[in-house]
């Protein structure tokens, strides 16, 4: 769906006021805008900031990578953008607004956004309250790309057509770039011929590889495998999950991006996880400050949203692209460790406290948590919380 963005830019009461001024250059007195609405006011005030290229209206701004060029987006326009934005991954407020910011720009924008993600009604009977936080005990800093691999097993899942039940998945410590790749079983012959297949063909050979303490991963064969490639394996220690909480937190990602995509008809699960690793992967981390593709690639994926600015910019001669995607890398990896370090620091000082009751009021509008079971569905594909429910 692609917009006509000069004809919806004329067509707005505020925007179709700046085209005059932009087009020649010229900033009005406040005298000529201060009765006008805070709108107008605030387009005035970033004027220097504000373009005109090939008719459309854009805010030119500095992102911490690169420089941006902004649409502005006419009002009757802005709830498609947010729609198109959210139902790719339904991912919260931070996230959705790093989305958004890439290509459009309004007045008011993060306000709308976070009205829009807290009104959601897929995500509100997905994920319910905020789950208790808890600050790990160490943090794990890498400085490149494929120093250290996380793996970890999801499921058993219903059975899908193609006969998989479980999902193995994989998350590079520094780029934060997840594969994810369902699998019929979770033997170690299955998992290592996974690991090469969908890991190593693609991105290369990790320095190293952490897991937990599951039979497939202590296998012999499993081990065998890493020596093979030499690649060396540390483990989690026994019943303590968060020794492996990076790939934990991607796992709850993912079966939250999964049940909003499945839902109540999970005979096709497996089908869904690529689009589930789209939406992860081009969208900004919050400990590196960069999506897992530019950090990997060193460009950004192309998401539906995109679409509505029409085509991309095409890319620099093929002589001078292999040059400048090096200088590209060379720079947002030294500024990823600075980010991943300082995030490691902030994990250490922090210490949120929970579990204070939660006073309700009557006529309020609430969620209930009523995890049913049902059979030939796994629970976690399926939304736990239902409602909107009303205190009597």
């Amino acid at each position: 769906m692609e917009v006509d963005w000069a004809e919806a830019q004329r067509s707005d009461m505020v925007l179709k006021q700046l085209l005059p001024w932009v087009a020649a250059r010229e900033k009005p007195s406040w005298e000529a805008v201060s009765a006008q609405g805070s709108e107008l006011k605030a387009y005035w005030a970033m004027f220097d900031l504000l373009l005109l290229e090939d008719g459309v209206l854009k805010r030119s701004w500095e992102s911490t990578t690169r420089g941006l060029k902004q649409i502005l987006v006419p009002a009757a326009k802005q709830q498609d953008v947010l729609q198109l934005s959210h139902q790719i991954g339904h991912f919260g407020i931070r996230r959705m607004i790093s989305n958004v910011r890439n290509s459009f720009y309004w007045i008011g924008m993060h306000k709308d956004i976070r009205t829009f993600v807290r009104s959601c009604p897929v995500c509100a009977q997905r994920k319910g309250p905020s789950a208790q936080k808890k600050a790990p005990l160490q943090t794990y800093v890498t400085g490149a790309s494929m120093d250290r691999v996380a793996i970890d097993i999801l499921g058993p899942f219903p059975k899908t057509e193609r006969g998989n039940r479980f999902i193995v998945v994989t998350m590079d410590y520094f780029t934060k770039w997840p594969e994810a790749f369902p699998v019929p079983d979770r033997t170690a012959e299955t998992v290592a011929e996974g690991l090469v297949e969908h890991v190593v063909s693609r991105l290369g050979i990790p320095l190293e590889i952490h897991t937990d303490q599951g039979p497939e991963f202590e296998s012999a064969v499993f081990q065998h495998a890493l020596q093979v490639l030499g690649i060396k394996r540390t483990r989690t220690t026994s019943l303590h999950p968060q020794s492996n909480g990076m790939v934990e937190r991607f796992n709850r990602t993912l079966l939250e991006l999964l049940s909003k995509i499945v839902g109540q008809h999970q005979e096709d699960w497996d089908r869904q996880v690529p689009l589930a690793l789209l939406a992860y992967r081009a969208t900004e981390h919050a400990s590196t400050g960069f999506s897992p593709s530019m950090l990997q690639y060193g460009r950004e994926m192309r998401l539906p949203v995109n679409l509505l600015c029409g085509s991309l910019p095409q890319e620099r001669k093929e002589t001078d692209y292999a040059k400048q995607l090096r200088e590209r890398l060379i720079t947002i990896h030294e500024a990823a460790r600075d980010r991943l370090l300082k995030a490691a620091g902030e994990v250490k000082r922090r210490y949120v406290t929970r579990g204070q009751p939660q006073i309700f009021s009557e006529g309020q509008k609430v969620w209930c948590f009523y995890p049913r079971r049902r059979v030939g569905l796994t629970p976690k594909l399926q939304s736990c919380w239902t409602g909107p429910c009303t205190i009597m």
